[in-house]
């Protein structure tokens, strides 16, 4: 059968959905706007605006229109890109919220910025800076998964999708 004979794909698909959120970051946006309560959906757009992570967003300091600073793991300070202004709140709370109303957890909007940014630039190293990971890999493994489009194509040359295939499993 064509799962047996791509075998190989599937595994690889599977590890993808593991680590990668499953909507777009279209439809994420769509999702928040639909959130009832202001204070979740701003911080939901904070999040997805800027990469931070929620603990992170907790320490945000804006140092302009467009930038704040942050205390990030290991006590690291770095500046972000954030226009949002969002209101401190309890992460049990707004895990709660999030979840109920659009079925993403915190962690999915920082990755959806990591994985716009991995399309868009395509460099592991700015990432890394940007996202505040201390091991290239992590930023290499975004840039990978953002190449699914290279992945489609060449698919498509054979005749399948990789998307498609990703979407069977």
């Amino acid at each position: 059968s064509f799962k047996k004979k791509n075998k190989h794909l599937f595994s690889v698909a599977k590890s993808y959905e593991k680590k990668f959120p499953t909507v777009t970051e279209q439809q994420a946006l769509d999702l928040i706007m639909s959130i009832t309560c202001k204070p979740i959906q701003l911080k939901a757009l904070q999040l997805l605006e800027s990469g931070m992570r929620f603990s992170e967003s907790l320490t945000f300091k804006r140092t302009s229109e467009v930038t704040g600073k942050i205390i990030g793991k290991g006590g690291k300070v770095r500046e972000v890109y954030c226009t949002i202004d969002a209101p401190k709140i309890s992460h049990s709370h707004f895990f709660k919220k999030l979840k109920e109303e659009t079925g993403l957890v915190p962690h999915d909007l920082r990755k959806l910025f990591a994985i716009k940014y991995a399309k868009k630039y395509d460099n592991s190293q700015k990432l890394k800076q940007i996202m505040g990971w201390s091991k290239i890999e992590t930023a290499q493994s975004y840039i990978s998964f953002s190449n699914d489009a290279l992945l489609d194509e060449i698919g498509d040359m054979h005749g399948t999708s990789y998307s498609k295939l990703r979407e069977a499993i």
